[in-house]
């Protein structure tokens, strides 16, 4: 994947590790968002590190009509993983079930 070379070099190991893609994709939606969709929901937050890091070290609610869970991601991990999904191409996701 052409893109990993300015990304954490540790993500794509720690989205296998942690099971990310049993709900995820990267470019469609499966149980969770897509993570292109979730880099365009994020694009022009100042804090979206910050948010998205802290979304999948903790799990919860989300916007997106579904529940996160709580997998123990360590702190520096969930930063990898933020930062190698914000830096994907952001895509705007089809509006259904409230994804606003």
């Amino acid at each position: 994947m052409a893109v990993q070379h300015s990304l954490p070099r540790q993500a794509p190991a720690a989205i296998s590790r942690y099971g990310c893609m049993s709900c995820h994709a990267v470019a469609h939606g499966v149980v969770g968002p897509a993570f292109e969709w979730v880099a365009w929901k994020y694009q022009k937050q100042p804090d979206a590190l910050a948010r998205v890091s802290s979304f999948i070290e903790h799990g919860g609610t989300s916007t997106w009509g579904g529940m996160m869970p709580d997998l123990n991601v360590p702190d520096a991990t969930a930063r990898d993983i933020a930062q190698w999904i914000l830096k994907l191409k952001p895509v705007q996701p089809p509006q259904t079930q409230g994804e606003h």
